[in-house]
């Protein structure tokens, strides 16, 4: 069973589901995933990936739903997304946006 509960967990399956699946409960699925050595280390990192996956495709659909939009119209519109890859994905996140405008002035 532990083994059942490891390979389903390395997988990325909530902790519920892991517990439904194999008759259990919660308290011994979290059990098994601490004792087993880098699982938990596994589910952050899984969970991390997932979060990045969402974040970015919600910003790519409104680029590609709306592409004349500004920088602070993704901000606006997607600030959950916008905020989240702004702390954890700067990098892939400068890429994505739109070019920076030159403000005009009165000069």
């Amino acid at each position: 069973m532990p083994l059942h509960i490891c390979s389903l967990a390395y997988y990325g399956f909530h902790r519920r589901e892991i517990a439904k699946r194999c008759g259990v409960g919660i308290g011994a699925v979290e059990q098994t995933i601490s004792s087993e050595a880098g699982l938990a280390e596994r589910r952050k990192l899984c969970r991390f990936e997932s979060a990045r996956r969402k974040n970015r495709v919600l910003v790519l659909r409104y680029l590609a739903l709306y592409p004349e939009s500004m920088r602070k119209n993704v901000k606006r519109d997607c600030s959950s997304a916008f905020f989240w890859l702004y702390l954890n994905d700067k990098e892939w996140l400068e890429e994505a946006l739109p070019d920076k405008l030159r403000p005009s002035g009165r000069y």
